[in-house]
């Protein structure tokens, strides 16, 4: 995780430097057919905590803007309603057809 733990012998005087470490964010996956972007997570998060927030897609060619989704109710299935949407199953929609989202991302 990059941390570091260092000790200096000075006498009386004590000092610690603390810093909390674990970070969070997402990272591209892949582009699908349609468009979509695909991520994964890093850090913990609670993954309905992701559905339907803004997201900004920060690349070489600038900012690209998107939302969060997941399948939508009209094409879930009865028993995948009932349960929580995981992070593995949302995408970033951008409103982009696949090629053009793979340039921009390159």
């Amino acid at each position: 995780m990059g941390n570091l733990i260092a000790t200096k012998n000075s006498g009386s005087l004590r000092l610690m430097l603390a810093a909390h470490m674990d970070e969070i964010g997402l990272m591209v996956k892949y582009v699908d057919d349609k468009g979509f972007v695909y991520f994964t997570t890093t850090g913990g998060w609670f993954d309905q905590t992701l559905l339907n927030q803004r997201m900004i897609l920060h690349t070489t060619n600038g900012p690209i803007y998107g939302v969060i989704g997941s399948k939508p109710p009209h094409a879930m299935k009865e028993e995948e309603m009932k349960k929580p949407v995981k992070a593995e199953d949302m995408f970033i929609d951008v409103g982009a057809k696949a090629k053009k989202m793979r340039k921009k991302l390159e």
